[in-house]
């Protein structure tokens, strides 16, 4: 179990055991408020017939009353006690709860990005593999040998790649992911990505960073930073051009 799945067990775990403390209290503090009810009605019921002549024992009626009036008072005490406890330590455990909730959440965060940018290089460097592949003028049925080349050279091995003509574009499409990796199919290299890699050289933006720089960046991102080193090239060869 994890933090959070350990401090959700021992809150709840404390709630029931508190709960059931409060709940036994309430319950002898009712039996004690109607036990002490019907000896009122009781005595003033040897009040009425002491009246009337007949000899009765109030005292030890009054006594019994005293008695159960205390033991309410205790059990009131009792309950108090209980509830201001528990109400702390849930207090203190929600507070324990919500540290361990949120370092959860930033551990499935974490891993669902790190797990997304693996697959992210893996797209990269699949794409790479294609454009260098696809420099190389290969011939249409050579284009199955052409696509496993580069699911090996991007992934060390062929195991999640399975090739499938497609109709649509007369290229294949393939599934570079296992199962428990479906989940990321976002960042799958689609099949006019792969076309424009192996037949034109042409990869996104994100891609020829990674390939410069083995940095992973959004395709804006990718796409401002080389247009900016584009354009400052542009300037120091035209600068270059006049100092000559």
């Amino acid at each position: 179990m994890n933090e959070f799945e350990i401090v959700s067990k021992r809150f709840a775990n404390l709630n029931e055991q508190g709960t059931s403390t409060i709940n036994n209290l309430q319950a002898t503090l009712r039996a004690l408020e109607v036990q002490l009810s019907e000896l009122k009605v009781e005595w003033q019921r040897m009040l009425i017939r002491e009246i009337e002549g007949e000899k009765v024992n109030l005292k030890k009626c009054q006594t019994r009353m005293r008695e159960v009036e205390s033991e309410i008072s205790v059990t009131k005490e009792l309950l108090a006690t209980a509830e201001y406890h528990n109400k702390n330590q849930l207090a203190e455990l929600i507070f324990e709860l919500e540290i361990a909730r949120n370092n959860a959440h930033k551990d499935i965060c974490n891993e669902v990005t790190t797990k997304s940018d693996n697959l992210k290089r893996k797209r990269c460097e699949f794409l790479l593999a294609a454009k260098e592949i696809g420099e190389i003028q290969a011939r249409g049925g050579e284009l199955e040998r052409k696509f496993l080349n580069a699911v090996r050279l991007a992934y060390g091995s062929e195991q999640h790649a399975t090739y499938k003509p497609s109709r649509k574009v007369g290229y294949p499409i393939v599934n570079l992911y296992s199962d428990n990796e479906g989940v990321f199919s976002h960042v799958a290299p689609n099949t006019y990505e792969v076309m424009d890699a192996l037949n034109f050289g042409k990869v996104p933006f994100f891609v020829i960073w990674y390939g410069l720089y083995k940095e992973l960046l959004s395709e804006n991102e990718a796409r401002k930073r080389l247009e900016e080193i584009k354009r400052l090239k542009e300037l120091k060869r035209m600068g270059e051009k006049s100092n000559g």
